[in-house]
């Protein structure tokens, strides 16, 4: 009550200050003969106590103005998983599922190829994550292969499941370009592997040097055949593509570089030795290109 009266007794003191002041100014303006100004304002009693609450409480409107903590949204175990593991191999990772079966909870990962890189990225998540769960991870054809042998009645799947990520299908006309270059490559592979089956008639022969030419085709037809998928045609293919695009992928053995510089040099001096390593490399490389189309065949 004492403040209210401290209030209203300084809110007074100031009325009656404004009012002097306007009577003033309004005094000034009619003996000059400016005729600028013919009445003053009269604040309410309201709006003069207001104001003085403000200019004694400090900013205007303060008592309003009340700063709410940000609630920090929590993200559940599961959803972090996806986050983790859909922002790093999103490009390759085709479903992405927790199962529950008697107790037992298994994330299931179907990617469209397996390596150490991959397969510990998401070990990690799982088990940052969900420490309780166990990690199934499959490539693309052993899924779909699981999947037709369910249909087909000779796998029975009793489990809860959780889809957490699942890739959209391709539209039809990205599948039938990717069909038309999967033809187009295996008629090319085709080519590499008269080469390679005449080199390798030669050498059994004993004309092992005289092999190289064909094994040189061999192996150069079998990389553009895997280029073809890529829309590439430039031939011969660079270092730096084969390396970044095919052994960086793992369409093709590590020692692919090394195999295609030698045939490259000069044949002239290459021993007979060297020209069986070759030849074994090469037979090896079409293997591993055949297992690759086989594989894309099957996505």
């Amino acid at each position: 009550v004492q403040v209210i009266n401290l209030i209203c007794e300084h809110s007074i003191e100031h009325r009656m200050l404004h009012l002097l002041n306007e009577k003033k100014s309004l005094a000034y303006e009619v003996v000059d003969g400016l005729g600028e100004k013919t009445s003053m304002d009269l604040p309410s009693g309201r709006a003069a106590f207001m104001e003085r609450m403000e200019s004694l409480m400090g900013e205007p409107g303060i008592a309003h103005k009340v700063t709410m903590p940000e609630e920090k949204q929590e993200i559940s175990p599961i959803q972090q998983l996806h986050d983790d593991s859909v922002s790093r191999w999103g490009a390759r990772l085709d479903l992405l599922q927790v199962c529950n079966q008697n107790n037992r909870k298994t994330v299931v990962a179907v990617v469209d190829h397996c390596d150490s890189s991959l397969n510990s990225d998401l070990e990690k998540n799982v088990a940052e994550n969900l420490p309780q769960h166990d990690l199934e991870i499959l490539d693309r054809s052993t899924y779909e292969t699981i999947q037709r042998l369910i249909e087909a009645g000779v796998l029975n799947l009793n489990s809860e499941l959780q889809t957490l990520h699942q890739s959209q299908p391709q539209d039809k006309k990205q599948q039938d370009k990717q069909k038309q270059q999967l033809n187009k490559a295996r008629k090319h592979l085709n080519h590499a592997e008269r080469k390679i089956n005449m080199a390798t008639v030669l050498a059994n022969g004993g004309f092992v040097i005289e092999a190289i030419p064909a094994l040189g085709e061999a192996v150069e037809g079998s990389l553009e055949s895997l280029a073809l998928l890529d829309d590439i045609d430039n031939t011969p293919l660079s270092i730096l593509y084969i390396e970044s695009h095919l052994i960086g992928t793992k369409k093709v053995p590590e020692n692919t570089t090394t195999l295609v510089a030698q045939l490259r040099e000069n044949k002239e001096s290459m021993e007979e030795q060297q020209a069986l390593t070759l030849l074994k490399d090469g037979q090896t490389l079409l293997q591993h290109v055949t297992e690759t189309l086989n594989q894309m065949a099957l996505r």
